[in-house]
């Protein structure tokens, strides 16, 4: 938490309030308080929980979805949602090198690989994109691509229903 907060400050100094950092989601422990502090200081717009139609109508117009993760076994073989979601709905995502989000990210072009714990990489690209609107639309728009051809229901609903018949039709195993 302490480095996204890290971002919104950076942002909100090298920007002068242009470009402001918005946290969706429910925090606990030290994280709430932390939060908390950074909004009052007025360097983001914290949330809290927001229910997920609400949350991914807020994407829409997004300069870049962050999903900042740290390498911690438990999150090596995942593909963390949020990313999906940016990149479905044409957000440039930037990503730590964890091996799944940041494979999708490098195959799409749809967003950035930054080093675990690299806030100026992070403010860097965010600026960069910010100062050139049209790399940052073509960024989303590859993401987009990627997502709605390999990940959207659309492609993937008939790859479902054929392994669901599969085993359906499969003899019972004694």
């Amino acid at each position: 938490m302490q480095e996204m907060i890290e971002v919104a400050r950076r942002l909100t100094h090298r920007t002068s309030g242009q470009v402001r950092l918005e946290v969706l989601g429910p925090a606990h422990g030290r994280a709430t308080t932390l939060l908390s502090r950074a909004q009052d200081e007025g360097l983001l717009t914290w949330s809290g929980f927001v229910p997920n139609e609400e949350a991914l109508t807020r994407l829409d117009g997004a300069l870049a979805g962050l999903s900042l993760l740290h390498d911690v076994a438990n999150f090596r073989p995942s593909m963390p949602t949020k990313v999906v979601e940016y990149m479905a709905h044409g957000v440039p995502a930037i990503t730590t090198p964890l091996p799944v989000p940041a494979n999708l990210v490098r195959r799409s072009g749809g967003g950035s690989i930054v080093p675990f714990g690299d806030v100026e990489s992070v403010v860097d690209q965010i600026i960069s994109w910010h100062d050139h609107p049209e790399e940052a639309a073509r960024v989303g728009r590859a993401g987009h691509a990627m997502v709605a051809a390999h990940y959207d229901w659309r492609a993937q609903a008939p790859l479902f229903v054929d392994l669901l018949t599969r085993i359906a039709e499969e003899e019972p195993r004694s």
